[in-house]
């Protein structure tokens, strides 16, 4: 079963900003992976990371990703930090299909490997 949890607001601004959720969190067999696609995130649409106001019309084209175990809970290194920028949402479902196929809970090398492997595909796709 996949769950899915919309953030309703982002914990930045203040009263005269208005905050707007910009994530959701999927959390499969055992992993939570957490999808960013607001200001403030590493998103294409948004390069400066300066905050915009998201509108019914805005599109994201790619996100950035968080991993982490639910057992223990702390996020993962995927490469050399623990956020991801720049994944397409194509990305973000295989890892979620891939998650949910897995017989039992993988391990934090496995998540790691997966994700980096996608991520490597998915950016000689773009070349």
């Amino acid at each position: 079963m996949i769950t899915l949890k919309i953030f309703g607001e982002s914990e930045y601004g203040n009263d005269v900003e208005e905050k707007t959720g910009r994530g959701m969190h999927f959390i499969v067999n055992g992993w939570l992976l957490s999808a960013q696609a607001g200001w403030g995130s590493y998103c294409s649409a948004d390069p400066t990371r300066s905050h915009c106001k998201l509108t019914g019309d805005t599109v994201r084209t790619d996100c950035e990703i968080a991993l982490w175990n639910t057992k223990d809970n702390n996020m993962i290194i995927l490469d050399e930090e623990t956020v991801m920028g720049y994944v397409k949402w194509d990305m973000v479902f295989d890892i979620i299909e891939w998650l949910r196929k897995q017989k039992s809970i993988p391990t934090e090398k496995q998540v790691r490997d997966k994700v980096l492997h996608l991520k490597k595909n998915y950016d000689s796709e773009e070349e």
